[in-house]
């Protein structure tokens, strides 16, 4: 009887220690995964300083741009008023000059002259209107993903 006692008592010692076994095995493995999830969350972090950096630099970028296109903007305006005082010239000397048709042909090369430059600033404003909207597209969607990294 008592042998049968101490086998019971022995199976149920063997029972216990298995399910301390499996305890420790989830204890260690627990760990494991503690220590995963502090690189991950370290690597998390450190790619958050990276974008916070990117994000300052392509700010930092777009005043840089919105100056330049400003700048560009103010240009213009120098230039239109130049044109038009240079019209206003030309419009003078045609009033007042009727010589020749040789000085009716130089004058109306120069407008010409004119024109085509006009052209050619409108061509780089309208290329420079198309590089701003691609910066400022660009830039909703680099907002929209740091939004959605900020979210998750």
């Amino acid at each position: 009887m008592n042998e049968k006692i101490l086998e019971q008592i022995l199976e149920e010692l063997k029972s216990v220690n298995k399910r301390i076994d499996s305890i420790e095995e989830e204890v260690k493995y627990t760990k494991e995964m503690q220590k995963l999830m502090q690189v991950q969350l370290a690597e998390t972090n450190e790619s958050q300083k990276l974008m916070q950096t990117q994000l300052t630099e392509t700010i930092e970028l777009q005043k840089l741009m919105q100056t330049q296109l400003t700048e560009t903007i103010e240009s213009q305006k120098l230039m239109q008023t130049q044109l038009t005082e240079t019209n206003q010239i030309v419009r003078a000397i045609r009033d007042r000059q009727d010589e020749t048709d040789a000085k009716l042909d130089a004058l109306s090369i120069d407008v010409h002259k004119l024109h085509g430059e006009l052209n050619f600033v409108k061509e780089e404003i309208s290329d420079i209107k198309a590089t701003v909207d691609f910066t400022y597209h660009k830039t909703s969607q680099n907002e929209l993903e740091i939004f959605k990294l900020k979210r998750d």
